[in-house]
């Protein structure tokens, strides 16, 4: 099944700040995740998101910084959905 999800990331803005990373530094980033169920489609967006940030820099202070991301980032928001239509 498709879960919506959405992930308020305020609390990690500074962090993601401090490293420098534009990938997901919104307040809020909404994700579509296939799962078997909610707990399931919570932990791969939190996956997706440290892997998108990962694949974007590789240093030593992103690294540091991704401990504090995925500890403090918060999934305000889940839904059964289907993925938006491309435009």
């Amino acid at each position: 099944m498709i879960y919506k999800i959405e992930i308020n990331m305020e609390d990690v803005k500074k962090y993601l700040d401090m490293a420098n990373i534009k990938i997901h530094n919104e307040t809020l980033v909404t994700l579509w995740i296939d799962a078997e169920d909610p707990d399931a489609a919570c932990i791969r967006a939190r996956d997706k998101i440290c892997n998108d940030i990962l694949g974007e820099r590789k240093t030593t202070r992103v690294r540091e910084a991704l401990k504090f991301v995925s500890k403090d980032m918060r999934i305000i928001k889940i839904r059964p959905g289907s993925r938006p239509k491309p435009t």
